[in-house]
């Protein structure tokens, strides 16, 4: 797991308090949809890294969706383009960084697989 201190990060922006207080409410607003999701869909619906303030890696958030079940919650996943999606791209023009949502929901589909 790749480790953010969200402690580090606001301290190292003493000079920007509003970048500061909007970080900190991130990390807060963050907190309490974990906690929702928890008492509504239950601890073992939310997959979520066990360290606070961490996040998965790729190749973790990869094996997570391979064997996750509808209706869990990934939370603190890390996503990156596969090589397949530069297949027509000059990748020394266009690079894309690893994408780092909140949250994703698996959900069924309508032949009842995963999607």
């Amino acid at each position: 797991m790749q480790e953010i201190d969200g402690t580090e990060l606001i301290d190292s922006m003493e000079q920007d308090p509003l970048q500061a207080a909007i970080i900190k409410g991130g990390f807060e607003w963050e907190d309490k949809i974990v906690e929702k999701l928890i008492k509504e869909e239950g601890e073992a619906n939310v997959v979520q890294p066990k360290e606070s303030k961490a996040l998965f890696t790729h190749s973790e958030t990869v094996e997570i969706l391979r064997t996750a079940k509808a209706g869990q919650y990934i939370f603190q996943a890390s996503i990156e383009a596969p090589a397949s999606f530069y297949r027509n791209l000059d990748r020394e023009l266009i690079v894309f960084s690893v994408s780092r949502p909140d949250f994703l929901q698996v959900l069924p589909s309508e032949d009842g697989l995963r999607r």
